[in-house]
């Protein structure tokens, strides 16, 4: 799906084979359309990373910009607009109903908090539809709301920067813990090799292998690149030294719980009733 960033005019491509390829031949049908934008934003797949589109990048002479894997907000403009159509198209299949007349009313309502539509701020006019309009309606009629827009993206940045805050930027030769995602479960370790975006960083995990995260999805750490992730054992000898120390965090941590009797009570009915299992920690009366 591609989205363009002013109008939110969305076009929908069902593509045979999901590679560099097939998504250039695409963009191109797009490009010649509507013209070539200056810059390009995706994520980083393969389609996206391969020499292939990097020479079609330069070739066609636009800046391409890959975004941070498993951070979709870095590219919510996208997700945002696959959710809604994701969402219409579902609708149109349960009401059998033809989802290429929903996206062509989609595309002619106006945006909320604007006074235009998407189709209207891509070509400057309204598109017909299967309600009643007059030929005056479908004249051509500029509308800029690049001011309104401008103001829109303010209040936004206004509310989610009250209960946000900028990270510490990395240095190279870092040591940071990832954030699980995919088929990993645990934090990894592994050390920052460059920035390679504005809050995206390029690491090396332990494997040596390089991948791109988000500034939000790694963590600094004291560790040391070539100490183990793993903890020693701990033998039983050591145990019995940290319990018979002075009461630290370990010594706490060893000790075993005590746990609390669980008194059963008798109602009136001669019933025995028994506390829940997980109010074993606390004294019932």
């Amino acid at each position: 799906m591609t989205v363009d960033y002013y109008s939110s005019f969305v076009e929908v491509d069902r593509l045979e084979k999901a590679t560099s390829k097939e998504v250039i031949k695409c963009l191109k049908r797009h490009f010649s359309r509507y013209g070539i934008p200056d810059t390009v934003v995706s994520d980083n797949g393969p389609q996206y990373s391969s020499q292939e589109f990097a020479e079609f990048s330069r070739n066609w002479s636009f800046q391409h910009t890959v975004t941070s894997p498993y951070y979709s907000q870095s590219n919510g403009k996208v997700e945002g607009s696959i959710k809604t159509v994701k969402r219409m198209m579902k609708k149109a299949a349960a009401t059998g109903s033809d989802p290429w007349l929903c996206l062509l009313d989609y595309r002619n309502t106006p945006t909320e908090g604007l006074q235009s539509s998407p189709v209207q701020r891509l070509m400057g006019r309204r598109t017909k539809t299967r309600l009643p309009t007059t030929t005056s309606l479908l004249r051509p009629e500029i509308h800029d709301e690049s001011e309104a827009i401008r103001r829109q993206k303010l209040k936004q940045a206004h509310y989610y920067n009250q209960g946000s805050k900028d990270l510490q930027q990395l240095k190279p030769t870092q040591i940071v813990r990832i954030q699980p995602s995919g088929q990993h479960k645990t934090w990894r370790k592994a050390m920052v090799t460059k920035q390679v975006g504005i809050r995206s960083y390029e690491v090396e995990t332990e494997g040596g292998t390089y991948i791109r995260r988000n500034r939000r999805q790694l963590r600094a750490t004291t560790e040391d690149h070539n100490t183990s992730t793993a903890d020693p054992p701990v033998t039983r000898k050591q145990s019995d030294a940290v319990t018979k120390s002075s009461p630290t965090t370990e010594s706490i941590i060893a000790q075993p719980r005590p746990q609390l009797q669980q008194k059963p009570t008798t109602t009136r009915s001669g019933r025995t009733t028994r506390p829940p299992k997980y109010l074993k920690d606390y004294v019932t009366k």
